[in-house]
């Protein structure tokens, strides 16, 4: 006799709904697996915004800003005695932040697994030569408490320069 034959329409409905559960199921992990995907680029795209951003010129209204209040930016006393009457040092220091947020954050990036386009040692490489710069070190000096897992980081490198 025929397999359908067989079966009653219980058995048949049964057998239809296992194989609606299963298609759900093979849709819903296709749909997860878009969505990390999905995920991995928009994170992708908001480190190159961040990227880019780092190299926009610093207006006078953000050197004006730190000036009003320096203890958003930096310790009041270094600003006082190294950065008050200098510009320049200013502008350097607000685009040193800039650039610490943004290799906080590709460190950050890390943390979750997620593949660096650029490779994994370009973020040491980088560190290596920024500090060596005042700026770069002050503004770790400030900052660094908002990122602990990029302090530690920072903080080996930097004292690792001290030694050498």
């Amino acid at each position: 006799m025929d397999l359908i034959e067989k079966l009653n329409i219980g058995e048949i409905i049964q057998f239809s709904i296992l194989m609606v559960l299963l298609l759900t199921l093979l849709a819903n992990f296709w749909q997860l697996i878009i969505q990390n995907r999905l995920f991995k680029a928009q994170l992708l795209r908001d480190r190159f915004q961040m990227y880019w951003k780092m190299y926009e010129p610093i207006s006078d209204e953000e050197v004006k800003d730190l000036k009003i209040f320096p203890e958003d930016w930096i310790v009041p006393e270094k600003f006082e005695t190294e950065y008050q009457n200098n510009d320049d040092r200013i502008k350097k220091y607000i685009r040193m932040s800039r650039l610490y947020e943004y290799l906080a954050f590709t460190f950050k990036l890390r943390k979750h697994k997620l593949p660096d386009p650029l490779g994994e040692e370009w973020l040491e490489i980088w560190l290596q030569g920024l500090v060596k710069e005042k700026e770069f070190r002050d503004v770790h000096f400030y900052y660094g408490n908002f990122y602990p897992d990029f302090k530690s980081l920072v903080d080996k490198l930097i004292n690792s320069k001290n030694t050498t």
